[in-house]
This record gives structure tokens, sequence and C-alpha cells, in this order.
């Protein structure tokens, strides 16, 4: 239950894992838990899911999440660690909770994020979501990829033209380094009438903090 009210259905989450020798035929890895999932969620979680895996190092990959806690009733990303991509270690706390600013971009949660390793630079995309529901893009830096800092604006937000087919929302960043040094940023936008639509964007140069709209909406 979240504050009293039972979860969706389908919405208890776990993370599992399958190997594959060619990319077309996969096989499910049993992971430690009893169902076979190689992350559950804690008993102050609704679900764990969304999973992204770095490699940190030859013998070291992190996984990032988020979850839904149920004593907030907000989304908060975590990390775990693991040596063979099959046991996993959680990392204790959260690596990015709610924004304690009450006015932030994020301060309703975080939630979907994409890690990018670039020039030895540890870079998070991820969706923000402010008191009144909408969500924007954020964007947090980190040496280790364990401890982040965020950055206090969004990078990426709705558009303010009126009618526009993301002026809603925008959210699920996906970013893809380019060779010239700048960086493209995919998104799903949402209009003030609910529909939706994939849209990109490109990033100023070598600056990936400032994007500017160069497709959507492919619905």
């Amino acid at each position: 239950e979240l504050d009293g009210v039972a979860a969706p259905e389908g919405s208890n989450m776990a993370i599992g894992v399958a190997l594959s020798n060619d990319g077309v035929h996969w096989g499910r890895v049993e992971g430690g838990y009893s169902s076979g999932a190689i992350l559950e969620p804690d008993d102050d979680e609704v679900f764990v899911g969304w999973p992204q895996v770095v490699q940190a190092s030859a013998d070291m990959w992190h996984m990032y999440y988020h979850a839904l806690q149920k004593s907030t009733g907000r989304f908060a990303i975590g990390v775990a660690s693991s040596s063979n991509c099959v046991e996993w270690t959680r990392r204790d706390g959260y690596i990015l909770e709610a924004s304690a600013d009450e006015t932030a971009f994020d301060a309703g949660g975080v939630s979907a994020r994409c890690v990018v390793r670039e020039h030895g630079k540890w870079l998070m995309f991820f969706e923000g979501i402010d008191q009144s529901g909408t969500h924007s893009i954020g964007l947090a830096r980190s040496a280790d990829g364990l401890s982040w800092t965020r950055s206090a604006e969004p990078v990426f937000s709705p558009s303010t033209v009126p009618g526009s087919w993301d002026g809603a929302s925008v959210a699920r960043p996906w970013v893809v380094p380019c060779g010239d040094g700048s960086a493209r940023l995919y998104f799903v936008g949402r209009s003030d009438d609910g529909t939706q639509g994939i849209g990109a964007a490109d990033s100023a140069g070598s600056d990936w903090s400032a994007f500017t709209r160069c497709a959507g909406a492919a619905a």
C-alpha cells in the first residue's frame, strides 16, 4: 500500500537478469532472491525498476535504478554494485532523492535516468517531478559514480510554445554522445491533452547542460 491505498496492479516490480550468446536468444539467470530476482524492493518500497548498468572499472559494474517509496510517495534513485553482473549488492540509502527545496523542479521526486561516462566524468540526466506534477530533466555530476551533486535548475524543460506537443512534461531522458564532442538527448514529451511522443534535442556543443530541440514528435 501507498498512504493506505493499494498499489496499482503490476507495480510490484523487481529486477532480473538474462544472458545471451547472440543478443537474440536469452535465458534467465536465477538471482539471489527466492523469486529469482537480482534486486527486490525493500519494506519501504513499492517497486525497484528501470535498471541501467554502467561499467565502473575492469571488474566492477554499477546498476542504477529507481524506486517508489511508500513512506513519502516519491521516487528516488539508488545504485547496486557487482563484480559479475549477477550478484548485486545494494548501496545503503539513495544516491538521489527529492529536493528539500519545495519549489525545486525535482521536489516531487526523481526517477528515470541515463548515466553517461564521458572524458572521465560521470553525468546523470534524470527525470525530476515538481510539486505540481510537471516533469523536467535535470543533471547531476559525480567523480566516482556513487556520490552525486545535482544542478539546481533543469537542463531541459517543457516547451513554452502554446499548444506544443511537449508543453506539459518532458521525461525519460537518454543521452547519446556524438563524435564532435556534443550530445543528443532523446526524450518523451507530453502535451496538455495527455498525448505523448518522442523528441530529440542537441547540446550546445561540448556544453551538455544546455539543449535545443531538433526533432519531435514521433508518435
